[in-house]
């Protein structure tokens, strides 16, 4: 799986117009805070809803001491959160963009998860994992993120996708 992780103004950049083609090439997973200057998505209006676009919100906090400190109403990352993120990665064939704030922490620790799965897992793919690390220098993982990614991941991934709520 082709994975690229990108900060706001990436998708903000993009003009109406392509985003057809850009939803008809690429899965995308629009990750927002609940509060602040990104809490609203830097996807145009009326491009969702989207069978290739998944909108999120979270914080990028790894406790709820840190979360509630920053944030007014915060949101954790959780399993839930992961299976639908599991569920929208479908079989890995569709190239992957995940973006939040910078392109580092949030996204960044979902792009790992979904590399180390669809990419590095015994060898399936090295081309794309080496794609992955060498467009995505500045990730920087949310550990909360890629702990509960990497679990859901390990998870039997049928039951994921079926939405079982193991």
């Amino acid at each position: 799986m082709r994975i690229d992780v990108v900060d706001r103004p990436f998708l903000k950049r993009k003009p109406r117009r392509e985003w057809p083609g850009f939803l008809a090439r690429n899965r995308v997973i629009s990750i927002r805070s609940t509060d602040g200057w990104d809490a609203s998505f830097p996807v145009p209006p009326g491009v969702r809803p989207h069978g290739n676009l998944l909108c999120l919100t979270f914080d990028d906090c790894t406790s709820w001491e840190e979360a509630r400190r920053e944030h007014d109403m915060p949101v954790l990352f959780d399993e839930t959160l992961a299976r639908g993120v599991v569920r929208f990665a479908g079989n890995g064939e569709r190239p992957l963009v995940v973006q939040c704030t910078a392109g580092i922490s949030r996204s960044g620790a979902i792009g790992v998860a979904l590399d180390e799965f669809f990419n590095v897992r015994e060898g399936r793919n090295p081309a794309d994992h080496d794609y992955f690390v060498s467009r995505n220098p500045q990730v920087r993982p949310n550990a909360l993120v890629l702990r509960v990614m990497r679990k859901i991941l390990g998870e039997t991934r049928q039951d994921c996708i079926a939405g079982d709520s193991t």
